[in-house]
């Protein structure tokens, strides 16, 4: 028994061979996306998805890039519709910005500027 069976897992007895090609050999290694469109398209989800509140930040991006489903609204609509403060939505709208690479409107504060200002002003209260 035990030499029938090492003579079948020997390959030098076999009488055939096979020629049959894997399925793996005949997979393409996969190439890289050059479409400008998938490319956004798959920012946009990764940094979405990431997001603690993903309806928020989808409404919040649409706001930074300035879409025209947006426009007519203001921050505080966003945040009524979302039951958030305004302070969130320009949050979640600056860190988009910076995400996007868009300059600050003028009159509006760096997410950085915002941070020295609260610690300015947690200073400023605790003197006083």
């Amino acid at each position: 028994m035990v030499l029938i069976v090492n003579s079948i897992l020997d390959p030098a007895q076999w009488n055939a061979a096979s020629y049959l090609d894997h399925p793996v050999d005949n997979i393409e290694p996969e190439k890289p996306v050059d479409d400008p469109r998938i490319l956004a398209l798959e920012f946009l989800f990764n940094n979405i998805w990431n997001d603690a509140d993903p309806g928020l930040s989808i409404s919040a991006a649409a706001c930074a890039a300035g879409l025209p489903q947006i426009q007519g609204l203001n921050q505080s609509d966003i945040a009524k519709r979302h039951g958030v403060t305004r302070s969130v939505i320009n949050k979640y709208v600056k860190k988009w910005r910076v995400r996007f690479g868009y300059e600050f409107a003028p009159g509006q504060r760096s997410h950085l500027a915002t941070i020295k200002a609260k610690k300015h002003n947690r200073r400023w209260i605790k003197t006083k």
